[in-house]
């Protein structure tokens, strides 16, 4: 296995906002309607189950509307792995003519040109069933950018 497209290590900071954004946004689409199933959070309904060889972080649902949620900070977002699991959940949206999102960290004060970044790489690859968003975690507002 190449060393890009093994899983980012987060230290404590990032890990502890890539779980608060899963809760946060579980706990919108819950309120929304959604059956929501999440990862890393100890969700009472359970765990996405593996799409394509991956674990997404939020699978939900409400209807035919399906919703594929990968959520990536500053430090794991433009790595080979992060881009490994959107293309694989992009392929997976296309396939249940639904939508994958990648959420990423709001940054409040300072740069958020991993924001950018990101849609250049939605662009780049084609990503097309695939939306970014941003949660900043201080105020619990998501955000979508495409």
């Amino acid at each position: 296995m190449l060393k890009d497209t093994l899983p980012v290590i987060r230290d404590v900071l990032q890990e502890d906002i890539h779980n608060k954004i899963i809760l946060i946004t579980a706990t919108n689409l819950l309120n929304s309607g959604y059956y929501v199933l999440a990862d890393h959070v100890n969700w009472s309904a359970g765990a996405p189950p593996k799409i394509f060889k991956h674990t997404p972080d939020i699978y939900a649902y409400r209807g035919e509307s399906k919703l594929i949620v990968e959520v990536e900070t500053r430090d794991s977002f433009n790595s080979g792995h992060a881009l490994s699991q959107i293309k694989s959940f992009n392929s997976a949206a296309e396939k249940l003519n639904g939508i994958c999102y990648l959420i990423l960290p709001q940054v409040s004060i300072g740069l958020n040109e991993h924001l950018q970044k990101a849609l250049i790489n939605i662009r780049r690859y084609k990503l097309s069933y695939t939306k970014l968003a941003s949660c900043d975690v201080r105020t619990n507002i998501l955000k979508l950018y495409n």
